[in-house]
């Protein structure tokens, strides 16, 4: 007899609510969804809505299929170790797969400013090494730039 595999799907967006779903086409996998709303906003729609035409929020009922149990929660820790997700006021999730948000960031990772300033950091390393400016970018690419 297989063992049961519990996938734990954070985000209740488009790509959510579709790989939840997906996933419960097979017959060995558990899915949890958990997202803090719980109503699915149809985020395309939303000139509709200011426009009074639609109601762009759909209750999950309608979008999920019927093995993705719905969490209605928002996650505030995701603890690889122990294979398992904090939540904000029902405790914990365990999983054995994690899918987490479409726009998940992991702390600690750099960000655009960082980025910027490693950037600038680097041109001063140049500009210190060779003994003048770094080229910019527009002068690269050639006649296309310079007749504007």
């Amino acid at each position: 007899m297989a063992e049961n595999t519990d996938v734990v799907v954070i985000g209740g967006g488009y790509a959510g609510v579709m790989a939840a779903n997906r996933l419960t086409q097979r017959d060995d996998v558990t899915v949890t969804l958990i997202n803090p709303r719980p109503a699915f906003v149809e985020r395309i729609r939303l000139h509709q809505l200011v426009g009074g035409s639609h109601d762009a929020v759909v209750d999950y009922a309608e979008i999920l299929a019927g093995g993705v149990r719905l969490v209605v929660d928002t996650v505030t820790r995701i603890d690889p170790a122990e294979r398992s997700v904090t939540l904000a006021t029902s405790g914990t999730v365990g999983y054995d797969y994690l899918r987490p948000p479409a726009r998940a960031r992991p702390r600690g990772r750099p960000g655009k400013r960082w980025r910027r300033r490693q950037a600038g950091r680097a041109a001063a390393d140049h500009r210190r090494r060779k003994g003048g400016p770094l080229p910019h970018r527009r002068h690269r690419q050639g006649r296309r730039h310079a007749q504007r």
